[in-house]
This record gives structure tokens, C-alpha cells and sequence, in this order.
């Protein structure tokens, strides 16, 4: 709303902006008359008119689109758990939230929206009200006056009223002067203008406007505009039917004491006499007035096309080359209602199917083949419709049975739907922790109705993305979450390096105030858990372990492994083979026939040795465009990193050969909560027996005995 009331505000300023130095001074003023009207009723409009214009591809995350292009219509994935397992835990004294529990920013901004829409009607009630009384006013004054019809317009003889005005047909004149033949024949047919030019029409418009729309002040400039314009007008007609324009600019200089101060009325008003005058003395060139008249329209025009654009996303991709460059995209809309807070305890939010509430012991049946629209409700319009039972939002689902003469979601949007869904920390080859654009959905994919206990659940989210191309054009694609309580919870098993059991061991949330010991299978289970709270694991004689907990932890059964106290692990240790290193330094370009890997991209190193001490590496890949790695080992060193909220442990060291023609790089990542597989990588430089080739070899270990890929690269020295 405030957006609306800004871009309204604006437009209209521009607007006004463009009457002010194109119009105001010359002599149209039937164009003038209408520029103005339009003005406000395009300024009113132009916020929630939307021209859709392709403006260029804007960049949206990577990965998205082609997930989109492979995803199924409509896809329901659960987490592999039964009903019964779905289930919410008995709640001991559950705390019900009434107003005061509510979260104070939410209270907050409550009292804000209450304070503003009080000060509205506030307003608006005093304007209506003003409006009224000066409609009561005329309207008495017509009824106790003397009336004399007329073919066209009628005049009321007004007894203590000295001045002359009109409103809608009826011409209000003066009793004594009217019969005593006093009042000037060119202020009579000067009122009967505006009767004939219906300007009382006008008036009424913007009084009505400015009324629903009294605090913006850009509206007194156009309604004073829009009087003097009106006696512009009528002073034209009179000039132009019989008046010279000398006699009738002293006749309204004698009416000055005769001026009318009725509201909604039109009337001689003093303080436009002066601003009359000028414009009665004014000569205005035909092609100016023209000139003018086409500016203002084309100006006006483009300032309401500007402002009603909005970026469009076609289905074609012509003319574009693959989609290179697409990375974000802020045109995506997100709705969540939450069923319970941040301490898992209940919200005043409500489940809706067919228009019925669910009770909390009722259950939820997911069945993508039989719903037919899905929508959530924001809090204060969940409120209007359902109480202040769904003060925290609704959750609507109507099923294809229900006929309440709504299109299908089909129709606009391809879904999927997902429970307990989360995104998975994947290791990447980069040596940090990369998480999927989107989402990696559980390995699970069931179409058959789910049943969730509405006491369960916890929240409930849509993501409506935008049109994209190579896509339906009229299609947009559409995510619907569901997260239940018990998703989030901890399970898992705490075993030694040797993968045996570790009883006892204790899995301690300070944040959350739980404490718990793993059984004697090593096995153990916390629910009610915060992302982001932090997991303390620790065990007598091993060394303790700490992590963040993160979504990626949700979603499967933890391995957590303690090394003993005085425990080591083997790739921590140095075996010094040799100190003395065969000189690598020099320029060494690929060789691509004698290597095995054939799709490896051209590329040269550049290498500097220092003694046997340490060796740089500079590598530039010349592919579609210039990449440059750099690397520095030191020779017989170990570097061990342990980032402590993800329970990773890196290990990197480098040994001189035997031979003293090669020497090796390892590289050892271990996950203590079992995120991902550990794994481990040898790559290996050595020299021929002429040093003028050098071989790359890497030799990855998928599991601690198994070999996986082993590619060779060969460069020889220019």
C-alpha cells in the first residue's frame, strides 16, 4: 500500500509538473481541463497497471533453470518416515499464546498499522463530513429561494446572499439586484458557462478523491488548477459570444466585493481576479498552443509507460547464447505461515481444507493428485476470515471436489510439493563446503497421499518463481513446503575411529538446555532442535567435539566419531625420505599425446623452487578464457585445518621422494559427524631422468583402501 501511495504521489507531481511550465499559461483551456482530470485518474491507476516489456534476461541462481527443466509436473517427496513416526511428542503444560506472548516486533508493528489506519479514517471521516455539510448548505439554500425556470438551468433568488455562483444546473443570484435589474448581463452568462460546461462535474470529482485521498497535498494543487481553468473557460465564452474583452475585465473588476465564498460552487472568486486578467490580455499563437499540446501528451505519455513497466520473461530464446551470466533473481515471491515458534511452542495458525478448520488432532492428507489450490493467508487477512484463531496466518487447501468456481493452480503454475525437505551440504573439490542452488530433494519419491497430524506440523511455505525461457510461457513454477516438528530433531551414533560403539558418551545443547547419553549401542535422539544451535559431544578419554547444527543434519542419521586422547592419526605424521630435490623451476607446457587425460584443457606452469625448502606453483589454463591457480608447498610440513562449527578436519602435507626426482602432496578431509564420506587424494610431481618432462599424477582414494581415479599429465619444459 505504501508503494502504491509513493508511485501515485510521484506520478501525479510529474504530472502536475508538465500543466505547470507547458500549460499553464496558454490559451487551452478545454485541453488543460482534461490533461487535469486525467492526470489524477491515470496517477491512480498507473501503480497497479503492470506493462510487461522484455527488457533483457535477468540473472537467476545457477542450477535453477536446469532443475526446472527436468522436474516432473507435479512431485511429492518425503522424508523416509511411517505415520507413526510422524507423530508429534506429548506436550507436558503446553503454554497457550494469547496477545502478550506474541513476538514484541510483531506487536509493534501492529500498533504502527493501528496508528495509521486510525489517523486514515480519522481524516477520512473530517472530509466526509465537510463534504456533506457544504452539499446540506446548497441544498438549503435551493429549497428556501425563489425559483424561476429555465429551458436549460434554473435560478434561485437568494435574499441575504450578495454574490453570483452556479452548481450543477441551478444559477444562485442575489433577489434585490436580479429584479432591480442590477446584476451585469456578462456575469450572468458567465455563470451560465459553467452550468452549460458542466463544471460542477469536475468539483465534485476531486472533492470525492481528495476525501480518499486527503493526505496527499499534490491534490489542492490540481483542485485550485482546476477552478481557475474553469473560469478561464467561462470568460472565453462570454469574450467570444458578445463581450469586448476591455468592458467585461472592468466589469469583473467591479464584481471584485461581490465574490462568492460557497464551497463545491463556482463562483467569482477575488483572489483569481488578477490571474483572470492577465490571461483575458494574453495572445496565444495557434503553433505554440499546438507545439505545447503535443509535448505535454508525449511527455505525459512516456512518464506513465516508464512507470508502469515491469521486466517480462519470455518462453523464446532467440537471439541469446545458452544461459552464461545467470546467477540471481529478486522477482520471486516467497509466502510462510508458522504453525509453531521458535521454541516449538504453539501459534495461533490454522489449517483450512474446503473451507473447514482442522482441529490440532485432525490430519493432514497431502494428495498432489487431488488438490486443486493451495494458498497462505497473511495474518491480518486470516484474522478477517477466520478469527483470531489464525492470527498467525491460514494455510488453504482446497481439494478438486470442493466447487468454490476457482481455476485449478494448474493452470498457472507447475508444482512441486515437498515434506521435510532441506538443502544438503555437498564437499566440493574446491576444499570448502558448497550447498546445491536450489535443493537436494530425499532419495524417497512418493506420490501416495501423506498423513500429517496437524499438531505437527511446524511451518508451511510457497515459492512462486518467475517465467522463464525455454519454459511455459504461461507457467510459473511454484514450491510448496511443509515442515513438521519432529523434522527437526538430531539422531544418530557416537563411535570411535575404529567404528565401534561408544557408550556413554554425552550430546549436550547448551542453547537449548538439553542433555542427552547415547545408549549402548552408541545411539541417541534429541527433538525440538534450532538450526544453527551448537552440539557439544564428549566422552571420557576422548577429545570433545563441537559443531553448529545445520539443516544438512536433519535430514539423516549422524555417524559422530571421537578420537581417543592420545589417538593420532597417521597422515599427521612426517617420514622424511629425502632432502635433497631435483630442480622443478622453469616454464612447462601440457603435452596432451602422452597424457591419459585427454579432456584436460591447454595449460602451462610456471614453477619456482627455493632450495628444499619450498616450491610455487603457478598454473594458467588458456580455455574459453584465462584462468591462473596458484599453489605453495613446503617441503616435509604438515597443515592441519579443523573448522570447529562443521566437526572438519583437513589434513595437507608434502614430502620429498626418496628418489629425489618427485615429491608427493596429500591431501586428507575427514568429517566427524559423518556429513560426507572421508576421503583422501595423493598427487604426485616428479621428473625424468633428463628434467626436461614433468609428469603429474593424482591418485584419488574414494574410501581409506580403496583407489578410485588415477589420471596422469604430462609437461615438458620450454
Amino acid at each position: 500500500m505504501i508503494a502504491y501511495i509513493l508511485k501515485s504521489i510521484i506520478c501525479m507531481s510529474l504530472l502536475f509538473g508538465v500543466y505547470w511550465f507547458l500549460l499553464r499559461k496558454e490559451k487551452m483551456f478545454i485541453f488543460n481541463r482534461f490533461f487535469l482530470i486525467f492526470s489524477v485518474i491515470f496517477s491512480l491507476l498507473i501503480p497497479v497497471v503492470i506493462l510487461p516489456v522484455y527488457l533483457g534476461y535477468r540473472d537467476i541462481p545457477q542450477g535453477l533453470v536446469p532443475f526446472f527443466y527436468r522436474a516432473p509436473e507435479t512431485k511429492i517427496v518425503t522424508d523416509q518416515y511411517s505415520e507413526d513416526q510422524l507423530k508429534p511428542e506429548p506436550v507436558v503444560n503446553p503454554r497457550i499464546h494469547d496477545g502478550k506472548q506474541v513476538a514484541e516486533n510483531d506487536i509493534i508493528r501492529e500498533k504502527r498499522v493501528s496508528l495509521i489506519l486510525v489517523l486514515y479514517f480519522t481524516g477520512l471521516s473530517i472530509m466526509i463530513i465537510r463534504f456533506l455539510r457544504n452539499l446540506n448548505y446548497l441544498n438549503n439554500l435551493k429549497r428556501s429561494s425563489e425559483k424561476i425556470d429555465h429551458e436549460w438551468y434554473q435560478i434561485a433568488l437568494l435574499e441575504n446572499h450578495a454574490g453570483a455562483f452556479s452548481f450543477f444546473n441551478v444559477v444562485f443570484l442575489n433577489r434585490a439586484d436580479y429584479l432591480g435589474k442590477k446584476i451585469n448581463i456578462n456575469v450572468l452568462n458567465h455563470e451560465l458557462e459553467h452550468v452549460r460546461q458542466a463544471h460542477s462535474i469536475d468539483i465534485v470529482f476531486f472533492e470525492i478523491v481528495n476525501m480518499l485521498f486527503w493526505f496527499n497535498p499534490v491534490f489542492f494543487l490540481y483542485k485550485h488548477a482546476v477552478r481557475l481553468n474553469h473560469e478561464y473557460l467561462a470568460d472565453e465564452a462570454v469574450i467570444r459570444n458578445q463581450a469586448e474583452t476591455r468592458t467585461y475585465a472592468t466589469e469583473l473588476i467591479n464584481y471584485i466585493k461581490n465574490g462568492s465564498s460557497i464551497r463545491l460552487a463556482s463562483g467569482m472568486s477575488p483572489s483569481m481576479i488578477r490571474l483572470r486578467l492577465l490571461m483575458l490580455n494574453t495572445n496565444s499563437a495557434y503553433t505554440r498552443n499546438r507545439s505545447r499540446t503535443i509535448a505535454a501528451t508525449t511527455i505525459s505519455t512516456l512518464l506513465m509507460i516508464i512507470l508502469s513497466i515491469k521486466p517480462a520473461y519470455t518462453s523464446s530464446n532467440e537471439g541469446k547464447k545458452g544461459n552464461k551470466g545467470i546467477k540471481n533473481n529478486d522477482d520471486i515471491i516467497t509466502e510462510e505461515v508458522k504453525f509453531r515458534d521458535t521454541d516449538f511452542e504453539k501459534l495461533n495458525s490454522v489449517v483450512v481444507i474446503d473451507g473447514k478448520i482442522l482441529n490440532p488432532d485432525d490430519s493432514l492428507t497431502i494428495d498432489v493428485k487431488n488438490i486443486k489450490n493451495i494458498e497462505i493467508i497473511a495474518k491480518r487477512k486470516a484474522v478477517r476470515k477466520y478469527g483470531r484463531q489464525a492470527k498467525n496466518g491460514a494455510l488453504e487447501i482446497t481439494s478438486n471436489g470442493f466447487a468454490n468456481g476457482s481455476a485449478p493452480d494448474s493452470l498457472h503454475f507447475k508444482k512441486i510439493y515437498t515434506i521435510n525437505s532441506a538443502d544438503i551440504s555437498i564437499y566440493g573439490h574446491s576444499g570448502k563446503f558448497v550447498t546445491d542452488s536450489l535443493r537436494v530433494y530425499k532419495k524417497n519419491h512418493s506420490e501416495k497421499p501423506v498423513k500429517i497430524l496437524v499438531s505437527n506440523l511446524f511451518s508451511a511455505s510457497i515459492w512462486t518463481y518467475p517465467i522463464f525461457h525455454q519454459q511455459d510461457s504461461l507457467k510459473r513454477w511454484r514450491i510448496i513446503e511443509l515442515y513438521t516438528r519432529d523434522y527437526f530433531r538430531i539422531k544418530g551414533k557416537v563411535i570411535q575411529r575404529n567404528g565401534q560403539p561408544l557408550r556413554g558418551a554425552t550430546i549436550n545443547l547448551p542453547e537449548r538446555n538439553k542433555r542427552v547419553t547415547a545408549n549402548e549401542d552408541g545411539e541417541f535422539f534429541i527433538s525440538d532442535v534450532n538450526p544453527g544451535v551448537t552440539a557439544e559431544i564428549s566422552a571420557e578419554g576422548y577429545k570433545s567435539l563441537k559443531f553448529k547444527v545445520k539443516p544438512a543434519e536433519f535430514g539423516y542419521k549422524m555417524n559422530i566419531t571421537l578420537v581417543g586422547i592420545d589417538e593420532q592419526d597417521p597422515d599427521e605424521k612426517i617420514t622424511i625420505l629425502n632432502n635433497n630435490l631435483k630442480v622443478f623451476s622453469g616454464t612447462w607446457k601440457f603435452n596432451k599425446e602422452m597424457s591419459t587425460n585427454k579432456d584436460r584443457p591447454y595449460s602451462q606452469y610456471i614453477i619456482r623452487q627455493f632450495d628444499s625448502d619450498s616450491i610455487v606453483l603457478h598454473e594458467t589454463i588458456f580455455d574459453k578464457e584465462e584462468i591462473n591457480l596458484k599453489n605453495t608447498f613446503h617441503f616435509n610440513t604438515i597443515s592441519i585445518n579443523s573448522p570447529e562449527e562443521d566437526a572438519i578436519k583437513t589434513i595437507q602435507k608434502c614430502v620429498i621422494g626418496a628418489d629425489g626426482k618427485s615429491f608427493f602432496v596429500t591431501l586428507k578431509a575427514v568429517s566427524f559427524i559423518g556429513r560426507f564420506r572421508g576421503y583422501k587424494t595423493v598427487t604426485v610431481f616428479s621428473l625424468n631422468e633428463s628434467g626436461d618432462q614433468l609428469t603429474i599424477q593424482n591418485v584419488h582414494f574414494q574410501d581409506p583402501d580403496s583407489i578410485g581415479v588415477n589420471d596422469i599429465s604430462v609437461f615438458d619444459k620450454i
